[in-house]
């Protein structure tokens, strides 16, 4: 039965015949494979026993990520992004949480655990995680002591409770959270899968909530009862209380406030005074809010963007009064007049950029990766490109004017390649005829004169007679 539990390759089958070869080094009467099954049966019933772990209320919350995910893809661009779950269970009274994230970072892991907490309206006495690689690690390779990241250390000390993580080989003390899991499998997965495509995630966290409220408050479970009921009764009222305020973790980043006064912090854009144009300043992220200094003083505060890239947040006292003067600033002016050194087409769909946002400086940086990157690389190029574009009536993006430039590049140096290689085979070499003078000086002609009838010296009949003899 050990050999059956410790290895997934060893069946029931071949246990059997490895027993006949001990019965019969034995020299005794084997069991049929048939008889060897049932009496197999019988002892496992008999001697593999599981105890019912009893939980206590308030004492756990059992953390782990969903393993299947949802994609969601977005509108303009048509970029997939995959959507994980993670699931909190409170496993004495089964009241479960999901929240849907697009990453499984920390960062992720934390926001995830105080959005579970804030739902439960209090804090366990331990948080038993599944060994997650971003929260649990060991701190040698070659030695199984774990030990708990210093940020995911910081929020469990914030909320007055530990973290205690499942052994690695044998989890079996998770049974709660992997029963939600189970159900988070069946019932959300199994509605969202029904209700795509999704184009943001707050359509997914929409039927997420609602999803886990029907499993928490309507569900009448075997023995009568609902989840809500239990944890109102008996469990939440042990729950640590939170503090007043989210448990906040902040990340300081240096950067340089672009020539649109915005800067750009992990690919979304955020407005600044326009004075600050070309200076360096601080920005503090927490998931929420981004805080952005010069030097001491605070000259911006934003909520922080997620989901799609290239999003902005613009202030409208961050706007300067006028964008035409191109000597500092960018402006509608200055990328139509650089668009016009290309040709028409790109003049073109550098206004449609423009002019396709209500705030036209969120379209400023996508001009300028057209007109720098792809127009340095090729103008002619960039302009068949957008040409193309125009034709095929396409969406102007970066990617889809650089596959497009990319294409024509290649087939033009396809084409000439193939017009080198096929060159065709030189004539033979021919005599060309030389002029009079460039004659050889040892060839004369005798001049027409010479052959004037007058100088043919007449014969006699004798003389031919003569001649003949």
């Amino acid at each position: 039965m050990h050999r059956l539990k410790t290895n997934p390759h060893h069946t029931l089958l071949l246990d059997w015949r490895y027993y006949l070869v001990e019965a019969g080094s034995a020299a005794k009467q084997p069991y049929s494979y048939s008889h060897y099954c049932q009496r197999f049966h019988a002892y496992v019933d008999a001697h593999d026993l599981y105890r019912t772990l009893h939980h206590q209320p308030g004492r756990t919350m059992q953390v782990d990520w969903a393993g299947d995910t949802i994609k969601i893809t977005d509108r303009i661009t048509g970029q997939a992004r995959k959507v994980h779950f993670f699931t909190a269970v409170l496993p004495y009274s089964s009241m479960m949480y999901v929240h849907p994230s697009f990453t499984m970072d920390i960062k992720a892991w934390l926001n995830c655990h105080i959005a579970a907490l804030r739902y439960f309206g209090g804090a366990p006495f331990v948080l038993v995680p599944d060994n997650d690689t971003a929260a649990i690690y060991r701190p040698k390779k070659n030695d199984p002591a774990r030990a708990v990241s210093a940020e995911y250390e910081a929020l469990a000390k914030f909320y007055n409770t530990a973290v205690m993580p499942t052994d690695v080989r044998a989890p079996k003390q998770k049974a709660g959270v992997e029963r939600s899991v189970q159900i988070a499998y069946s019932r959300i997965l199994g509605v969202l899968e029904m209700e795509g495509p999704f184009h943001s995630i707050d359509q997914i966290e929409d039927i997420v909530a609602d999803q886990v409220h029907e499993i928490n408050y309507d569900i009448v479970r075997v023995d009568g009862t609902r989840r809500n009921e239990q944890f109102q009764a008996e469990e939440r009222h042990l729950l640590i209380p939170l503090p007043d305020q989210d448990y906040t973790s902040y990340e300081w980043k240096e950067l340089k406030v672009q020539r649109n006064y915005h800067i750009s912090c992990d690919k979304q854009y955020y407005s600044v005074p326009w004075k600050l144009v070309g200076s360096t300043v601080k920005a503090r992220l927490s998931n929420t809010d981004i805080t952005v200094f010069a030097g001491d003083q605070v000259v911006a505060t934003h909520r922080r963007l997620h989901g799609r890239f290239g999003q902005y947040s613009t202030h409208a006292d961050h706007v300067p009064p006028a964008h035409l003067d191109t000597a500092e600033l960018w402006s509608d002016q200055w990328f139509i007049n650089q668009a016009r050194l290309v040709g028409p087409a790109t003049t073109t769909v550098i206004e449609m950029m423009i002019n396709r946002h209500a705030h036209h400086a969120h379209g400023w940086l996508d001009c300028q990766n057209i007109l720098k990157t792809l127009g340095g690389k090729s103008r002619s190029g960039l302009e068949q490109a957008c040409q193309e574009l125009l034709d095929a009536d396409l969406y102007p993006t970066y990617s889809v004017i650089k596959k497009l430039q990319s294409s024509i590049i290649t087939n033009r140096d396809t084409h000439k390649r193939s017009v080198a290689g096929s060159a065709p085979t030189p004539a033979p070499d021919l005599v060309k005829p030389q002029p009079v003078q460039d004659l050889d000086t040892g060839v004369f002609l005798r001049s027409s004169s010479a052959y004037e009838v007058d100088d043919i010296p007449s014969l006699s009949f004798d003389d031919e007679q003569e001649g003949n003899q």
